[in-house]
């Protein structure tokens, strides 16, 4: 099983597992209540057509991140989170910095499950994917946050 929780406490020794173990279940909460928010926030300031896919790209996400799974997981979900970062019309802002973030964490993670099926298994630690979607939440948040161009600087660019 893979989750940011699972794999902190696998770091830490056993005898202060059960000390720490609601702390950091606390902190994926947290996260989980963090992308509820900003989830609330762009329902609340944008249109549906932003809003929707911008929604479920945080939830798909987040949920690795906080709710433990099995590998396949992402082979599954992720692929739909591809699909709706490239086929659904963005901001032309956010566009192309989906697309790339997305091929990005596909292949990063293809790469790590080559590791993890091979006599590389010893690199392929859960912490390592772990980081990777981290990473992944982060840069997503940051480019759907992106400042969207008012109507004049759209109209400049019209012009």
């Amino acid at each position: 099983m893979i989750s940011l929780p699972v794999v902190v406490l696998q770091l830490v020794p056993m005898a202060l597992r059960e000390i720490i173990r609601i702390p950091v279940y606390l902190f994926a909460l947290g996260l989980s209540l963090h992308a509820l928010w900003i989830s609330w926030r762009i329902l609340d300031t944008n249109d549906e057509t932003f809003a929707i896919p911008a929604v479920m790209t945080i939830g798909i996400a987040i949920l690795p991140l906080v709710v433990p799974h099995f590998l396949f997981y992402e082979f599954s979900v992720f692929t739909l989170l591809l699909i709706i970062c490239s086929k659904i019309k963005w901001p032309q802002l956010q566009q192309t910095r989906l697309v790339v973030l997305s091929w990005f964490y596909l292949i990063s993670f293809d790469l790590y499950y080559v590791l993890f099926n091979t006599s590389a298994r010893q690199i392929a630690q859960p912490g390592i994917l772990v980081l990777i979607m981290a990473i992944f939440y982060y840069r997503l948040l940051s480019i759907i946050n992106m400042r969207k161009p008012n109507r004049t600087e759209l109209e400049s660019e019209s012009q």
